[in-house]
């Protein structure tokens, strides 16, 4: 698992060296971009569009920080719930200073359609790794105490995941890499922050 962790962290760091420099990657982006649907659409492309806005809009970061802190809250009392927060507070903390950082570090703006004056810029995609984030705590939450259901709580939370990041693409958001970039970061900080014994808060919920 270490090399996985350690090849995604090498393809974030080489993906956002790319963007700063002006490279393949913001080439790649920008014939992305051309070829999705302007916000005029009609047809199906209105109604993918209308789609898409709507998982964003679900998806806004602060939402889902506050639904993933609710359900950390809302375990079961006494020291398993204590651990239960300490399972979300590190990543949450961690996925908000990586996320400003790179957004102030590169400033990048945004594509055709997105909004000029954004106060911070848009890489990473916030929206993406906060998806991440949040979907694979709730994931580790909610598998502690029913544990058969691990596959498919993983399952939905990369649909999830991807659904977002397309629609922030396709809705035109943000950028192709500034979601990669999410969806990299996201990945990465769940792994680093994993408790040293994944079952701790599993036997905490058993008693």
């Amino acid at each position: 698992m270490r090399w996985a962790v350690a090849a995604q962290a090498t393809g974030l760091l080489a993906l956002t060296a790319a963007v700063a420099a002006d490279w393949w990657p913001v080439s790649l982006d920008h014939r992305v971009a051309a070829v999705l649907p302007g916000r005029q659409a009609t047809g199906i492309a209105s109604l993918l569009l209308h789609v898409a806005s709507g998982i964003t809009t679900l998806a806004t970061p602060q939402a889902t920080v506050l639904i993933t802190l609710a359900v950390a809250a809302a375990l079961p009392w006494r020291d398993r719930s204590l651990a239960a927060r300490r399972t979300v507070v590190l990543p949450l903390t961690a996925l908000t200073i990586a996320v400003l950082a790179g957004k102030a570090l590169l400033n990048r703006p945004g594509p055709p359609g997105s909004h000029l004056h954004h106060l911070f810029g848009y890489y990473p995609s916030g929206h993406t790794a906060t998806a991440v984030v949040c979907s694979g705590l709730l994931t580790r939450l909610a598998s502690a105490y029913q544990p058969g259901c691990r596959v498919r709580l993983r399952a939905v939370a990369t649909t999830w995941t991807l659904l977002v990041g397309a629609s922030l693409v396709f809705h035109r958001y943000h950028w192709l890499s500034d979601v990669v970039a999410g969806l990299l970061l996201g990945t990465v900080i769940l792994h680093l922050t994993r408790p040293p014994r994944e079952e701790r808060v599993r036997r905490l919920s058993q008693g």
